[in-house]
């Protein structure tokens, strides 16, 4: 699996099988992208999928500790570059369809 914080609030992944997705936290995670940049981020999914509202979460570290931060939400993209406009505003958003992550 291949993700990327685009900001404190989405996180781009791309599945094994080639998926790619945007995942939008239920909230701003203060400090979710610098914690990615120094490497201390990972997907915790609630049991074997991470689905949106189910309990799956990042954990990063915030002021010395972790911390979490809830998945509201997964959008299927075309690539990277899709997920960084959605993110950034620049392109309304796609019609979200129930996507589960699994590799």
């Amino acid at each position: 699996m291949d993700l990327e914080v685009l900001n404190d609030e989405h996180v781009y992944v791309r599945t094994a099988g080639g998926n790619q997705y945007l995942l939008t936290m239920g909230q701003r995670c203060a400090s979710l992208q610098r914690s990615y940049r120094s490497g201390g981020v990972r997907i915790q999914p609630y049991g074997r999928r991470v689905c949106p509202n189910d309990g799956s979460h990042f954990v990063y570290v915030w002021f010395d500790r972790e911390s979490v931060c809830p998945i509201a939400t997964i959008e299927r993209v075309d690539d990277r570059a899709h997920a960084r406009a959605i993110a950034d505003g620049d392109r309304p958003r796609v019609e979200v369809e129930e996507a589960v992550l699994s590799e």
